[in-house]
């Protein structure tokens, strides 16, 4: 009989696992400029808001990056809400961050201020609560 040691176990390999039924992602997001002053002076609007989200996907990913669905779902003065596929979250939300842009002479860049697989996860920030 030949008996072999059982001391070499195989150990499982890290898996990730998510449950969600929902195949989008919502952003909420900022447009924040770099002039405090005159920050309040700054608008944007739907398409301008759009437009600044293209460039950042353009500038990091390229013309496929730009290709990428993002829908605007909102916009509240320089905060807007969007929705975009759960596969193109990391491409979407690095382009977002690493993105500084000029509008008007002025520089500007974004910040991601709550992701949500709901868009009912958006409506209140719970670290914000005073309990």
């Amino acid at each position: 009989m030949d008996l072999e040691p059982t001391m070499a176990k195989k150990t499982p390999a890290f898996q990730r696992l998510a449950i969600s039924t929902s195949q989008w992602q919502y952003l909420k997001i900022q447009v924040a400029f770099e002039d405090i002053q005159g920050a309040s002076s700054h608008s944007v609007d739907e398409l301008l808001f759009r437009s600044f989200i293209v460039q950042a996907l353009t500038s990091l990913h390229g013309l496929v990056g730009s290709a990428m669905q993002v829908d605007v779902l909102s916009l509240d003065g320089l905060v807007g809400v969007i929705k975009v596929a759960n596969e193109d979250l990391p491409a979407l939300w690095s382009a977002l961050t690493l993105y500084q842009g000029i509008h008007q002479g002025n520089e500007f860049q974004f910040r991601v201020l709550s992701v949500s697989a709901y868009l009912l996860g958006l409506a209140s920030n719970s670290r914000a609560w005073d309990i």
